[in-house]
């Protein structure tokens, strides 16, 4: 049965707003199991063969006797992946998908998982469906380790292209060598193309990516940090997309890891576009020699740190999650006239609140921007779960706006519109100015949302917050 017709169907419920390639994904994945359930958050399935869509948080319990009642080939989808609350159902899962937002027709984050990694599909893979390339620098590699990786490419039919990079006598390829050639093999052979590291070894036929139809795919460690010797990349608009982001911070900050670059670059795409990425088994990107059936085996490395940090991030930033962390928002529109630096709504108190209600908010928000963006340049929609890191998104260096939103509260139309007339009033070499004042500028432009459309839980506030201005950078 289809998702959306299945959805239909239960009482008091709206199917969040899904992009047309979130919607598609979901009815692919509806099509491959039994049966299509929106889980109650109380317990079991009655039956394992299931797509479960879960729109609401549940306890530990519950929880755990619904990973119990899946089998293998049961998915789980969170059309609210980017809210920090499912976090401990994922943590449950293995993750297989995620799709990112895009502007207010797609505002949410699509994440699916399992009880298993992903595998490949019944059916016939051709060896050539994919071009498996690699490049280094001259001497940055032993002869007979690079002989060995060509030998083992050759052996299992796989169609390669490896090239050395020229560079300076005696220096190291830059990491905009390595994402300018992936580019390039992009464009001239139009087909999906598997970078690896020449000093890998590829075991056994890596088919897997090129069955998922995804637009990038890749492994993470134990604590979400992206695997970049082995990356899967498709000929689409997104993923372009996402190689100009990672080669504009490549050249922006060439001293930072290479993987800390591509996780920012990845998660900066999934705020903007409804790029497809899949997660692949650690088989595909195995360290341990000693562990049998790996796929690729890649060389045991330590990876380089570096002081120098951006948004006082770590460069091991924990992703185990799939989603963007404090203080990375989850959406980023780009504006119409911009008149205003760029204006982020911060949605407080994440985990006390339903999950449709802020889903709900975040709707309203990125359709409020669509209608007027009152000259913002931009807007960023995060979700925060405390007040510290509410407090770490309000210290951040820059010129922008920040309001302070709760969970119950809502957007009129012209929201912005008036917003910008409030940051117009303000003015950007104006003073400080005191909370009553500008709780005041906030009122004016913030309603609540109609007694009809209101939910059950949507609580009745008197303070919707604050516009904050960000201080200026130095």
């Amino acid at each position: 049965m289809n998702l959306l017709d299945e959805a239909s169907i239960v009482p008091g419920f709206e199917m969040p707003r899904l992009g047309a390639a979130q919607r598609c994904r979901l009815q692919q994945l509806s099509q491959r199991v039994a049966e299509t359930v929106v889980w109650d958050g109380v317990g079991a399935l009655p039956r394992p063969d299931a797509l479960v869509v879960v729109l609401e948080p549940a306890n530990a319990a519950h929880v755990e006797a619904l990973v119990r009642s899946l089998d293998r080939g049961s998915i789980v989808a969170l059309p609210f992946g980017e809210n920090p609350v499912f976090d401990p159902i994922k943590s449950k899962l293995v993750a297989h998908g995620l799709i990112g937002a895009e502007g207010a027709e797609a505002p949410h984050q699509l994440w699916w998982g399992s009880v298993e990694p992903l595998r490949p599909r019944t059916g016939i893979y051709r060896r050539d469906g994919a071009l498996f390339v690699s490049c280094y620098a001259r001497g940055s590699i032993p002869e007979p380790t690079l002989a060995r990786f060509c030998a083992h490419l050759e052996l299992l039919g796989l169609d390669s292209v490896v090239e050395e990079i020229a560079t300076d006598a005696g220096s190291m390829m830059r990491g905009t060598d390595k994402i300018d050639f992936i580019t390039r093999q992009l464009n001239v052979s139009m087909r999906p193309v598997f970078w690896i590291d020449p000093a890998a070894i590829v075991r056994q036929l890596p088919l897997l990516p090129q069955s998922l139809g995804c637009d990038v795919a890749f492994c993470h460690r134990g604590r979400g940090e992206i695997e970049t010797r082995a990356l899967f990349f498709r000929p689409t608009a997104t993923t372009n997309a996402l190689l100009e982001v990672w080669h504009r911070l490549s050249m922006a900050y060439p001293d930072l890891p290479e993987h800390f670059l591509f996780d920012q670059a990845w998660i900066l795409t999934c705020a903007q576009r409804s790029i497809e990425t899949a997660w692949l088994p650690g088989s595909y990107a195995e360290c341990d020699p000693v562990i049998r059936g790996a796929t690729i085996e890649l060389e045991t490395m330590a990876r380089a740190r570096n002081s120098r940090q951006p948004f006082d991030l770590d460069p091991a930033i924990d992703r185990r999650f799939g989603r963007a962390q404090t203080p990375e928002p989850h959406l980023i529109m780009p504006g119409t006239d911009w008149r205003h630096r760029p204006i982020m709504v911060v949605i407080r108190d994440v985990q006390a609140a339903s999950a449709r209600d802020v889903g709900a908010l975040v709707e309203c928000i990125a359709s409020a921007f669509e209608a007027d963006a009152g000259g913002f340049c931009r807007l960023e929609i995060m979700l925060c779960t405390s007040d510290d890191e509410v407090a770490s998104v309000v210290r951040l260096d820059g010129e922008g706006w920040v309001v302070l939103a709760g969970a119950d509260e809502w957007f009129a139309p012209d929201a912005f519109a008036a917003l910008g007339r409030a940051a117009e009033a303000i003015g950007p070499g104006s003073p400080e100015h005191d909370g009553s004042m500008v709780a005041d500028v906030k009122n004016s432009v913030v309603s609540f949302a109609p007694p009809e459309i209101q939910a059950p839980a949507r609580r009745e506030v008197t303070h919707p917050g604050a516009l904050l201005r960000r201080p200026m950078g130095s």
